[in-house]
């Protein structure tokens, strides 16, 4: 039995059914609504034992992300994802450990201080990874997420796109998480394991860097936003870090293009934020952290 199923794909109907013929006779599956339906499934799968799995499916045509979704678990060290429990390659399902902590970027400011400690490591954990995608972004599409942003008011406080981009022409890429972040991180019994794998592969450090340390679902001072990036700056190794300058180029690119597209998300379906509360806070505050950090008033 599935909940949350009203109007779902054949691909969706699919991909439920073959987590609950994995998990056995009377099994569960509740279906989580996120802005990223019509290419995901999420969910959580509950056993008749009392046991709890997380369902994560890709929708058809998402197959390049859910093999390297599926290669980083394998390839991930001990400890630092959820365990992978079960694959299912003809409906693209990945089926994981639930962590009953929840996530990084849920919990109260004084529980995420006290986890802070673990980000650096876990960060230095997923770097180089032999797995993940060789393919680079197009970084010619900032120009037009950075004009999708002006109008806010804090806009003009930005630099302009051709500046951010010979910023981070000069930057080294790496085998990176692509989406390090808070909401993408899961605690259980004070460990903390990284999740959504799908964006694995080469490109910039300093975009992790910024997402994490100047993301606003962590609720935490100015003080140990700075001192957390340097933590995870410190984990690229000796002379291998980006410069305080480029850093605030990569927190100006992540904070307009999540603007951009949480934005975008809002427009497209305004009740969302019901189910997403982190939707509206993502349209707007990056920009303002980036702005603060571009200008030095951090």
């Amino acid at each position: 039995m599935s909940t949350g199923s009203a109007h779902r794909s054949v691909w969706e109907e699919n991909a439920s059914a073959a987590a609950l013929a994995w998990a056995g006779d009377g099994a569960s599956l509740e279906v989580r609504r996120t802005p990223r339906q019509a290419d995901h499934l999420l969910g959580t799968l509950h056993g008749m034992d009392g046991s709890r799995w997380f369902v994560k499916a890709f929708a058809p045509g998402h197959d390049r992300y859910f093999e390297c979704e599926l290669d980083v678990y394998r390839a991930a060290p001990a400890g630092s994802a959820p365990l992978l429990r079960h694959v299912e390659i003809d409906n693209r399902v990945l089926i994981t450990e639930e962590c009953g902590g929840g996530r990084l970027g849920d919990l109260d400011s004084r529980s995420q201080a006290s986890l802070l400690n673990g980000v650096a490591p876990l960060f230095g954990k997923l770097l180089d990874l032999p797995a993940g995608s060789e393919l680079k972004q197009d970084r010619e599409s900032f120009h037009v997420a950075r004009a999708a942003v002006s109008a806010h008011p804090i806009a003009k406080a930005l630099p302009s796109a051709d500046v951010v981009l010979e910023l981070l022409s000069t930057q080294e890429p790496r085998r990176i998480h692509g989406d390090f972040h808070p909401l993408n991180v899961l605690v259980d019994d004070g460990a903390l394991h990284a999740i959504d794998f799908e964006s694995y592969g080469d490109d910039l450090p300093g975009f992790d860097i910024v997402r994490m340390a100047f993301n606003p679902s962590l609720q935490i001072d100015t003080g140990q936003r700075l001192e957390l990036m340097r933590e995870l700056s410190a984990m690229l190794g000796a002379d291998r870090g980006p410069t305080d300058r480029e850093l605030a180029a990569c927190c100006v690119y992540w904070g307009v293009s999540c603007a951009a597209y949480f934005s975008s998300v809002l427009a497209a379906d305004p009740e969302g934020a019901q189910h997403s509360p982190e939707v509206p806070v993502l349209a707007t505050e990056p920009l303002v952290q980036a702005a603060k950090f571009w200008n030095g008033e951090l």
